[in-house]
């Protein structure tokens, strides 16, 4: 009887973990409304709140090792724990975080206050909060900590992949377009939210954006009880039936580390040298064929996770960009084969050969170099997330790509030159880089290998 009630006891412990690693709408799916979905149109206000100073915070403290990896760890999470608080008690649902950023949705319907009165509640205190601890001292200096929101509604296209989940379209896009035009401390909305936003003053900005200005009457705060699976309370029965239903959202190895401590704190934060890729991927008709796009992209996440797992990468997130969604995959964390540039290159290879991703548009990114990676978030709402410079220039050198062509960075082409073709496009000027940087457009696999000395040969002529 007490082995049984200590394993009860140790799979809660596992199942509630499990649970804070994805979206409170997934967690309903499972448990609440359990209806088969194709696909679904969600109304919801979209918020994207980016956080800037982290990069340099990790990129300075890298230096002191673990003691560093630590100190990290432990000041990201006081700015994202209480982020994570503020963005549930509006009704919010955090649907991923961006390394220093988070993209949550605020379902329409849901509560006495329309999702767009919630959600720039939320924005606002969010900054308030941001602003009031921007100043951050730490072994190696102080830094300052900003952030800036955009917010947009209406409705967008959301899949349960079973093991992802994915949320995109039009409205998805132009989050991402207006939230770039945002400056430090600043809340920009679409007309949408604007027209929707009871008790808040807007001034124009740009054709079709609004600046938040201030409150016209003071909004009311309210809770939404019940929305919370995380904290508890679920039969063990139910449990027991649904665990393996979640643990497919969790990648093995982070499970595996859920089955050793189910806690999570500043000690599981680390540097490491890794190769990130970017995958931007369009062409999918959310809007206009949304069961077509809900199968290209059943078929296309198929294909991405199985050449994932075939040369040993993590997928860790798929989000949206301005103009696309895109794929955040990781060689060499959380393992590493020594290899890990020239895994990354030939996955890219296979996506861009495969006779069954030639209907969707594809532009792709590489870099190789530190990064910080870490979970962030609380037990409510958390993520395994990678920061760092490295992760920054993959994504800049994705989102300048061609479509279906892939971009590598020098430390990636000097790793690779040898078993594949590259052109070089020169230096060009990538936002973050106070320098520009040579680039590389990969064309293929080589026939023959070249040598060392072929190549210095080659970097002789460019010089």
């Amino acid at each position: 009887m007490k082995e049984s009630s200590k394993n009860n006891t140790r799979t809660n412990k596992l199942f509630y973990t499990m649970a804070g690693f994805v979206p409170q709408k997934i967690l309903s799916a499972l448990f609440i409304d359990t209806r088969p979905r194709v696909y679904e149109a969600l109304d919801a206000v979209l918020l994207f709140a980016d956080i800037s100073g982290f990069t340099a915070l990790t990129e300075k403290i890298a230096t002191m090792g673990k003691e560093g990896s630590e100190e990290v760890t432990k000041i990201i999470n006081q700015f994202f724990e209480p982020l994570v608080e503020i963005i549930n008690k509006w009704g919010g649902d955090i649907y991923c975080f961006g390394g220093d950023a988070i993209l949550s949705f605020f379902p329409c319907g849901e509560g006495r206050l329309p999702a767009a009165t919630r959600a720039v509640s939320a924005a606002r205190e969010a900054i308030a909060f941001v602003k009031g601890h921007k100043t951050t001292k730490t072994q190696v200096g102080v830094f300052k900590i900003n952030m800036h929101i955009g917010i947009t509604e209406g409705t967008v296209f959301f899949k349960d992949l079973k093991s992802d989940f994915f949320l995109a379209g039009r409205v998805a896009n132009t989050l991402m377009e207006i939230a770039d035009k945002a400056s430090a401390g600043e809340i920009i909305v679409d007309a949408a939210t604007r027209k929707d936003a009871a008790g808040f003053r807007f001034r124009s900005f740009k054709k079709g954006i609004w600046r938040y200005q201030g409150l016209t009457k003071r909004v009311r705060r309210i809770s939404m009880p019940g929305k919370t699976i995380v904290g508890g309370g679920m039969p063990a029965q139910i449990i027991s039936q649904k665990f393996d239903q979640l643990r497919a959202y969790v990648p093995d190895w982070l499970y595996k580390r859920i089955e050793m401590k189910p806690s999570f704190d500043q000690r599981d934060g680390e540097h490491r040298r890794a190769t990130v890729i970017f995958l931007h991927f369009s062409g999918i008709p959310y809007e206009r064929d949304p069961r077509r796009a809900a199968t290209m992209l059943r078929d296309f996440y198929s294909i991405l996770k199985h050449e994932i797992e075939n040369y040993g990468g993590w997928l860790n997130k798929i989000d949206v960009y301005t103009d696309s969604a895109r794929v955040l995959v990781v060689f060499g964390f959380p393992r590493t084969f020594g290899d890990d540039e020239m895994r990354a290159v030939l996955f890219a290879r296979e996506i861009l050969n495969s006779a069954a991703c030639e209907v969707i548009n594809l532009r792709m990114g590489i870099h190789a170099g530190l990064i910080f990676a870490a979970p962030v978030g609380t037990a409510l709402r958390r993520e395994y997330t990678v920061m760092g410079d490295a992760v920054n220039l993959a994504a800049r050198l994705a989102a300048k790509a061609d479509d279906r062509s892939l971009i590598v960075s020098e430390v990636v082409f000097n790793k690779t030159f040898a078993q594949f073709e590259y052109e070089s496009l020169g230096k060009k000027s990538y936002k973050g880089k106070k320098e520009a940087i040579f680039s590389y457009r990969f064309l293929g696999k080589r026939r023959v290998e070249r040598t060392t000395l072929a190549k210095w040969i080659t970097e002789s002529q460019k010089l």
